[in-house]
Order: C-alpha cells, then structure tokens, then sequence
C-alpha cells in the first residue's frame, strides 16, 4: 500500500486569532479589551505580557502599550506564539485515488481537522502538503483535497476525501442522507442497498457475551467531560440523545488472520500418520486453541456444556489434519471429542 506524509516539525506557527472593535467597546484600553473579553485563555498578568512581547496588533501595526485606546471598527490580531505539540503518527496509507476523491487509512492518534492541542499535526495538513507537492510536479493539477467526514483522534479507519468541489458536494450529500445501516427496528430490514448510498463500519472490542450474532442497542448517549477532551465525549447516558445503531459479531483480527486473508499465509494442518500422533495431537492442540476452540474437547473431558458452534468448528479442524482413509471412519463421529 502506497503511503504519504511528511515527519512533523518540532514546533507549530502558532494561530492567529482576530477581533473587530465593536462600539460598544470603543474608549477600551487595550489590556482591558483582552484581560475581560478573553479572562478564560489568561488573567490580566497574562495579557500584559503578550502585549509587551509584541504579540498583539491594532490595524495591522504592533502596539506594545497596554493602555493605548481602542477605536470603533480597528481590527485587532493575537498571535499565539508556536509550541510543540503532543505526538501523532504521519504517515496516511492510501487505499484508492482518482481525480475525484482519496480514500487514506487514517491511523489511531491522529487528528483529522485542527482543533485543541493539535492545531498542525492533522491530517487535513498533511493533505495539503501532498497536494502543495502534487502541484508543483504537474502544474496542470490544481487540487485542494479535504475531508468530507469525521474519524476521532483515537479512531482508525478508512477517510474518505474529496479532491475537487463537485466531488466534496456529493459525498458530503450522501453522508447528509445517512450512514446508518440501521432501517428500521427490525435487523433483516436493514438493507443498505436500498435505503443508504454510503455507510459506515466500526469495528470495536466489546465485554460480555452475546447470545446473537446481530443485536441492536438503542441506549441514549450524552456527552461526559474527560481529561484532555474540550468538549468532552460521548457515552452511554440514561437520558440524553436517542441512539440506534446494529452492531454485528466479527471474528478478532490479528496480524495472522490478515496475512491469511491476503492469501499470504496458512494454517498448514498436520496430517495425521501411524508414527506421530504424540506430535501431531499437540500442534492440532495449539491449532484449535488459537482458533478458541479447544474447548469444545476440553469441557467434554470434564463434563461440562460445548458451544454447539465451536464443536463444529473443532470437528472442522480434526477433519482436515487426518487422512482419507481415517476421515471415513469417523464419518459418524458429531462432535469433537467423539472424533
């Protein structure tokens, strides 16, 4: 997979926040101007300070006196000088591009749109350094390309992007339709063929056990204030937003299921003969176990109750380390440990 991204500077530039001088504000000093509209970024020590450092200017010239007067409609700037912000991955997998769109493999602790601490390590800029990049290579591609949906931070997924203004206005109407998969109240009329043009997965690590491989949860959700979260983070809440949402069982993906889907790798099962049984009984042993099936064996030998779906799972197992001719004999074996 082709990746893009360029490592981080060690500082950001700093932001630029802007201010008009209202009427009602003109006669202000300066320090005044700040210290009470913006208490909440720095008490009134703090705002001397920047005034002195230069870091504020009064229609577009730097004042350093806190008590030069405001005037009705001056354009006031603070510049908040660069600092180093908290670590974050760079590097964005690309998984498909055109003319029209890129689809990047955000990676988790990466923030997609500027916001809080993280201002510069994003991934609208490094977006924007590969088009700045693109550009001057072919001077004919003129693309500005941004996201068109929202990843958390700690997410990491597929981030759909739009590369022209055409191409932002349909996905963006598409995800405006929608991307529940989610129909109705009844699992088997959520086809999303006929009601949704694009749709999200979210794959997640749950506690517990459900009975059903498909449930669906309504729980309302509400925003609960969290350590190094502005505006905090949504969770279950007992009565806040109306939520719906149908989540499926998924088998765990590991870095050997994924080699196994890329047709990379196997489980080579080994077949069973007249001279190894000691060693082949223990490798199909680890086999099954790393399948979550051993169990189905175990808890026969201890008299305990066999999940109906792991004992074939296990008798699909044993049936493909043994031979043709022990196969037949065991044709009317129906569990594992009968086999």
């Amino acid at each position: 997979m082709r990746t893009i991204g360029e490592p981080w500077p060690e500082l950001n530039d700093g932001l630029f926040y802007s201010d008009r001088v209202r009427p009602s504000d003109s006669g202000l000093t300066l320090v005044d101007f700040y210290s009470t509209k913006y208490k909440s970024s720095a008490p009134l020590q703090g705002w001397l300070q920047r005034i002195e450092n230069g870091q504020i200017t009064v229609d577009g010239t730097i004042v350093t006196d806190p008590t030069k007067v405001l005037s009705a409609a001056s354009e006031l700037q603070y510049h908040r000088l660069p600092w180093r912000e908290p670590d974050a991955p760079y590097l964005l997998g690309v998984l498909f591009e055109d003319d029209h769109l890129i689809a990047l493999n955000k990676p988790s602790g990466l923030q997609v749109l500027p916001g809080g601490l993280f201002q510069h390590r994003t991934v609208l800029t490094q977006l924007q350094w590969h088009a700045s990049k693109q550009s001057s290579i072919f001077a004919c591609q003129q693309t500005n390309p941004v996201p068109v949906h929202h990843l958390g931070r700690g997410t990491s997924g597929i981030l759909l992007c739009a590369k022209t203004k055409l191409a932002k206005a349909r996905i963006s109407a598409y995800f405006a339709d929608g991307t529940s998969t989610v129909g109705s109240t009844r699992i088997e009329d959520a086809d999303i063929s006929k009601t949704r043009k694009i749709s999200k997965t979210y794959r997640a690590l749950a506690s517990g056990i459900l009975r059903e491989n498909e449930v669906i949860i309504n729980q309302p959700i509400g925003m609960l204030k969290y350590p190094g979260v502005a505006k905090g983070l949504y969770v279950a809440s007992p009565s806040e937003l109306r939520s719906h949402c149908m989540p499926k069982y998924m088998p765990k993906m590991t870095t050997e299921t994924n080699k196994l889907k890329e047709g990379a790798i196997g489980l080579n099962y080994p077949m069973l003969a007249r001279s190894n049984y000691t060693a082949w009984a223990l490798k199909m042993k680890v086999f099954m176990k790393a399948q979550g099936v051993w169990n189905a064996v175990e808890k026969k030998e201890k008299g305990g109750v066999v999940d109906d779906r792991q004992d074939k799972i296990a008798l699909a197992t044993i049936y493909q380390g043994i031979p043709e001719d022990v196969l037949l004999s065991l044709a009317d074996k129906e569990t594992a440990k009968e086999a």
